[in-house]
């Protein structure tokens, strides 16, 4: 009332100003939401995304398959619709799913065979070891990942961080391979919300 005031050319009231009534201002609406839903990136952000982070683009008989699948994720082709649907449904997910699996495979295995200083997913951390035998390393390459995939840091006792280093350590404890693993961790980070989503 007082910048009302203010800006209409009138003065400020004499007297004292003291606040009489706090207004309890719910964090949570009545539906249990806080803030806008959730959104997913577009199908071209999304493919942009997945080959960036792990340098593959998911293809098929050299055709990008977002691309052949534009129209089912619900990108507008302007003759019935001109608003791209971003709702996270569930063939987006599927498709989200079968894009990590295939990019990811790829990724791990390359990792598997380059020196350290040229992977991109699995550095510092050996990709053929038990993740389980030097956990420092492993760690680095997490936080490493997480930064890469979901632009998260996080420090060594993050909650987390031991959500992802307890899925490295079951996948591999479950394959006794560390590519296996590795790959495991690489399609979490891609389906996890905080990679597709904003």
């Amino acid at each position: 009332m007082i910048l009302a005031l203010l800006a209409c050319g009138g003065g400020v009231p004499e007297g004292s100003l003291e606040l009489r009534e706090v207004a309890e201002v719910p964090l949570v609406d009545d539906v249990g939401s806080a803030g806008r839903p959730r959104r997913r990136m577009n199908v071209d952000q999304l493919s942009d995304a997945i080959e960036h982070v792990t340098g593959y683009a998911w293809v098929e008989a050299d055709q990008r398959l977002f691309d052949r699948l534009s129209g089912t994720l619900g990108k507008p082709e302007f003759l019935d619709s001109t608003e791209e649907d971003l709702a996270p449904g569930l063939l987006f997910q599927k498709f989200l799913d079968d894009a990590a699996k295939q990019t990811c495979r790829r990724r791990a295995s390359d990792d598997g065979v380059l020196p350290v200083e040229q992977r991109v997913l699995v550095t510092p951390a050996d990709p053929h070891a038990d993740p389980g035998l030097d956990p420092e390393a492993t760690r680095a390459t997490l936080k490493r990942a997480l930064l890469r995939f979901h632009g998260r840091t996080l420090a060594d006792d993050d909650p987390d961080l031991a959500r992802w280093e307890w899925l490295v350590n079951t996948a591999y404890a479950r394959t006794g391979t560390g590519i296996v693993a590795w790959r495991a961790v690489c399609v979490g980070l891609i389906t996890h919300p905080d990679f597709y989503s904003y």
